[in-house]
């Protein structure tokens, strides 16, 4: 695998960071540089030097995604703006690893397996399942479903810290059953999918 032809989109994120260690001589971008929410953006990117997308790039504010302004932003970010890398791949025969998320799910089954069928309760959940459903379409993809993502920047456990170092007793849901992925195990996932030319496909990875 050539590093110098992989593009990682979304590189200033959690799991974008994550990633520009693992391949740090590898392609980058984020919205400032390629906006995957205009099409003809992403149509006159220069493809020509990219033989794999790692699209680490997504809307996460799930409580923001109910509402109005948010609800559009996941909307655009997590469907639209995939399926334009999609198109993308597809026209320019180039293998795309996208990350996704349990919220495609309702959480009723103890164990989530891959091909369960997608039964998201809210719109951050419904729009990542759009997403991965645009991704199906390209011939040579991985799927990475992953929970509660924890790496370098914004996370649930930093915010936790920071409100104990204030003295603050925080009140938070206690209805989520979750399984913490650290970004490193996510992108040693996804090394090892692309290193070993796994079967293509979605995989489940926490």
């Amino acid at each position: 695998m050539d590093e110098t032809k992989l593009l990682i989109i979304g590189i200033n994120g959690q799991l974008g960071s994550a990633l520009r260690k693992k391949y740090p001589r590898a392609q980058t971008t984020d919205v400032a540089q390629l906006d995957i929410t205009d099409k003809q953006a992403v149509d006159n990117f220069n493809w020509q030097n990219v033989d794999c997308i790692l699209n680490a790039a997504a809307y996460t504010d799930v409580d923001g995604a109910e509402t109005d302004t948010g609800r559009q932003a996941a909307w655009s970010i997590n469907a639209v703006g995939v399926a334009n890398i999609v198109n993308a791949a597809i026209k320019n025969d180039i293998t795309m690893v996208h990350v996704s998320t349990d919220y495609v799910f309702d959480g009723r089954q103890e164990v989530h397996a891959e091909n369960e069928q997608f039964s998201p309760l809210n719109v951050y959940g419904q729009s990542k399942a759009a997403g991965d459903i645009a991704v199906s379409l390209t011939p040579k993809q991985y799927v990475l479903r992953t929970s509660w993502l924890i790496g370098e920047g914004k996370n649930f456990v930093r915010t936790m810290l920071s409100l104990g170092k204030q003295g603050i007793s925080p009140q938070v849901v206690n209805d989520q059953i979750g399984r913490l992925t650290f970004t490193n195990v996510l992108v040693e996932a996804m090394g090892h999918l692309l290193e070993t030319h796994a079967p293509y496909g979605t995989y489940n990875v926490s």
